[in-house]
């Protein structure tokens, strides 16, 4: 499944492009990299921010 994600968000990444070897090789490599990285500072910010209070105080 994760890797079937990364071939959908690299083709819609890729195809409006100029779709060069290394424009595609770049879109190819990040696309790898950005959903974990993501992943990782969603994870970060809700452990962190856990005992946060809403704005404007408890509803």
């Amino acid at each position: 499944m994760w890797t079937l994600g990364t071939a959908e968000f690299a083709l819609a990444r890729i195809l409006p492009g100029p779709r060069t070897a290394r424009e595609v090789a770049g879109m190819l490599g990040t696309s790898v990299l950005i959903p974990p990285l993501a992943v990782r500072h969603w994870t970060r910010g809700v452990l962190r921010h856990r005992n946060a209070e809403p704005l404007g105080g408890a509803g």
